[in-house]
């Protein structure tokens, strides 16, 4: 609907803070030393601007700091600077005491009466510690997956997760991720035990040379035009497309009614 494509937030962000484009690395000495936050230009964004529809705003701003966390892995925090505490638009930083100066500190006068609001990636996204599984972990999994299906459980036993990682070898594993408590909230089971062939069949993927190994001054074309193709186990009896293939490949694809195939 038109309705769910009205725009709900919009948010930019600078190396330095609003207003003070040259300044910045005086300005994260200033922060380090009020707040004893690890802020730098490496790990540190500023709002620049920030608007949010008032109906979703958290939601809307908890989003967008979220992409940023997400698309930006070295950004550790996003600082407001602001002349007003009473901004509806930082509802979901945490915000910050008056700035403390430090006796001989050089912070100038500008540093010292903005009020300053903080969102740390910690808050929004939690750092997780991994391990090995172990059959220990059960009863923290279980309800993890029940919540997302419990088919699971009723297609192979109360147990199948117990009986999954107790099973590890050198062929499969199983990894876990651990919350602040130190408790199970997620599982990786992981196996060298593919079968190659099945996958080179039934999907492209001749941008990754068919998952095998190949010489790094070589590709899977060439190989398969001098024939070294069928000399490797993993690439025997695949049938690689040739350009012509290739080529009446994609002009079938261009040739494809998209607006027909809305809603497939």
């Amino acid at each position: 609907s038109e309705q769910r494509k009205r725009l709900l937030g919009f948010l930019t962000l600078n190396d330095s803070p609003r207003g003070y484009a040259h300044g910045s690395e005086k300005w994260f000495k200033y922060f380090r030393e009020a707040y004893d936050v690890d802020t730098h230009s490496s790990n540190t964004l500023w709002v620049d601007f920030l608007v949010a529809d008032e109906e979703y705003a958290v939601e809307t701003i908890q989003t967008l700091l979220m992409t940023i966390y997400d698309t930006l892995p070295s950004v550790d925090y996003i600082i407001m600077n602001l002349d007003s505490p009473d901004d509806k638009a930082a509802i979901t930083f945490d915000t910050l005491p008056a700035p403390v100066i430090a006796e001989g500190s050089d912070a100038s006068d500008d540093f010292s009466v903005m009020t300053y609001k903080l969102s740390a990636r910690e808050s929004l996204i939690p750092t997780l510690n991994i391990r090995s599984a172990c059959v220990e972990d059960h009863d923290d999994l279980v309800p993890i997956f029940d919540q997302q299906s419990e088919v699971l459980s009723s297609n192979y036993g109360d147990f199948f997760l117990a009986e999954m990682i107790a099973a590890q070898d050198s062929s499969n594993k199983a990894l876990v991720s651990l919350n602040k408590d130190d408790r199970a909230c997620g599982l990786m089971a992981i196996s060298d035990d593919v079968e190659l062939s099945m996958l080179q069949t039934c999907f492209h993927l001749e941008s990754y040379d068919y998952l095998c190994k190949i010489p790094e001054d070589e590709t899977y074309d060439q190989l398969a035009v001098t024939g070294k193709v069928s000399d490797d186990d993993d690439l025997k009896g695949l049938d690689i497309p040739d350009e012509e293939e290739k080529e009446e490949e994609k002009e079938e694809l261009e040739d494809l009614d998209l607006d027909s195939m809305k809603g497939w």
